[in-house]
């Protein structure tokens, strides 16, 4: 089975999504190397803005299979 994988900029309209895939990492990172992470952080008003500034102005692309959102990548940090 070919999988249709497409890599594209994300648009303001993947911000909750670009936000729940951050938030995975988020947990990943707390629960093996990083226990003072705040992982309420990404869902914040700050973390909100700060991803949002990320796909308005900067470096956010998403790939997509089916049309879901599987993997994000860009400058994310500041």
């Amino acid at each position: 089975m070919k999988e249709n994988i497409i890599i594209r900029k994300a648009t303001i309209d993947d911000l909750d999504k670009v936000q729940k895939l951050n938030e995975k990492l988020f947990l990943r990172e707390f629960k093996k190397f990083n226990k003072f992470l705040n992982v309420k952080w990404t869902f914040s008003e700050k973390g909100k803005k700060y991803f949002e500034g990320l796909i308005k102005n900067d470096f956010v692309y998403v790939a997509t299979m089916d049309n879901i959102i599987v993997r994000i990548s860009g400058r994310m940090y500041s």
